[in-house]
């Protein structure tokens, strides 16, 4: 249980909205909270119809009042949608074939067209990534991410940031779980069509690596 800001989207000076969660006294739920002017206000909770906790891990916004978050519950994805300035009941979203799933990074493009990025549990043992698409304020289904070559099953929920230039047109990042330690990884979409991950290389030089990932990109 805790209180955190995890993410935050700007159209401007002053004017942001950041995600996250707050622990209501019996669990964590789903926050956000807006900068208007220059001056934050009170976060608010919009994951209340959501059983158990939930965390809202990423946001993005397309025009003033229209943002999309996503993260987690107990056991779905959850994504909401911000319209007009009003945010909307959250929707919970699975794995292709209905496996818990999470939601780590999100990139809208216009209002009611976005792209998220998670994984999901494809076996108890082996999590696999996924995108999940937006059009016309409708999420789609979401649908898995190919590895990189020769990677072996990832062994825990994979975090993925990413950031879309244009509809269609995105770069996923993060990190993948191996057995015995993370693999960075990019993705990206062409055309509405994603990619094989890769292993982006390190930087020239560099010695003997244990732990290696990225947290976050932005795509001008």
């Amino acid at each position: 249980t805790s209180d955190y800001l995890a993410d935050v989207s700007c159209l401007s000076p002053g004017e942001c909205v950041a995600s996250g969660s707050t622990y209501t006294g019996s669990r964590d739920e789903g926050t956000v909270a807006a900068e208007t002017g220059g001056t934050w206000g009170r976060a608010q909770a919009i994951l209340s119809g959501v059983p158990g906790n939930s965390g809202l891990l990423s946001v993005s916004c397309a025009a003033p009042g229209a943002c999309s978050a996503v993260g987690w519950d107990a056991n779905s994805a959850v994504v909401a949608s911000e319209t007009s300035g009003t945010w909307g009941q959250p929707e919970i979203l699975n794995g292709p074939a209905g496996q818990p799933a999470l939601l780590t990074g999100v990139s809208c493009t216009a209002a009611g067209d976005c792209e998220a990025v998670g994984s999901y549990q494809a076996t108890p043992q082996q999590s696999e990534m996924l995108a999940v698409t937006e059009t016309g304020g409708a999420w789609g289904t979401p649908h898995e991410l190919t590895p990189p070559a020769g990677a072996a099953p990832s062994q825990g929920f994979v975090s993925l940031s990413i950031s879309c230039p244009a509809a269609g047109e995105c770069v996923a990042a993060g990190d993948y779980s191996l057995p015995f330690n993370p693999l960075r990884v990019a993705v990206r979409e062409t055309g509405g069509v994603w990619g094989q991950a890769v292993e982006p290389p390190l930087p020239a030089g560099t010695g003997t690596v244990y732990f290696s990932t990225l947290a976050d990109l932005s795509c001008p």
